[in-house]
């Protein structure tokens, strides 16, 4: 196996062990040794990727977002507000676990920062223009605080009303002038 295949099974096999530690202990109560112990991989390897467990849920939050944004909706030129808010929504629900672990922990701006920082690029190639960065932070607090109350009270509601909660405000926050079919 060539090292790049290594590396990546070896951040495979963190992810994965640090997600089911997560499902029955808090972040701050999981060592390094641990983790290694249950991935099955050295205690090097683990510094070898990471400097600590976080970057383990800041490069997974930033992967989950970057392929959302990159496949699912830029390359997508036809997509339009209604279409990218069922896509967030659907985002939200496909990693409900990964998002209330972040919260339970107190690490919740993972996911923020993440949205923010993947999702600029996007917002200016529909735009045509960049947003400031204090609208995509407003814009980004408010879908993740309406994804985790829709969470809370148990997807009741479809994702077409969720969206279509948040698509005019997409707008008005970005002051978007065109209109998207």
């Amino acid at each position: 196996m060539a090292n790049a295949e290594i590396k990546a099974q070896t951040k495979h096999q963190l992810l994965g062990a640090l997600l089911h530690l997560l499902d029955n202990k808090r972040l701050n109560d999981i060592s390094v040794s641990e983790l290694v112990r249950k991935a099955g991989v050295s205690r090097s390897a683990f510094y070898r990727n990471y400097h600590y467990i976080d970057e383990i849920l800041i490069e997974h939050a930033n992967n989950i977002f970057h392929g959302f944004f990159q496949n699912k909706i830029i390359d997508q030129s036809s997509v339009n507000w209604q279409q990218a808010s069922l896509y967030i929504y659907r985002v939200i629900r496909e990693n409900e676990s990964f998002l209330r672990q972040l919260f339970i922990n107190g690490k919740s701006e993972i996911w923020f920062n993440a949205s923010v920082s993947e999702g600029a690029p996007f917002y200016e190639n529909k735009l045509g223009r960049r947003v400031p960065d204090e609208k995509l932070i407003f814009l980004t607090g408010g879908i993740m605080a309406l994804g985790l109350e829709w969470l809370d009270k148990g997807n009741k509601q479809s994702i077409n009303d969720v969206a279509n909660i948040i698509n005019p405000q997409i707008r008005v926050i970005l002051g978007d002038k065109k209109t998207f079919a």
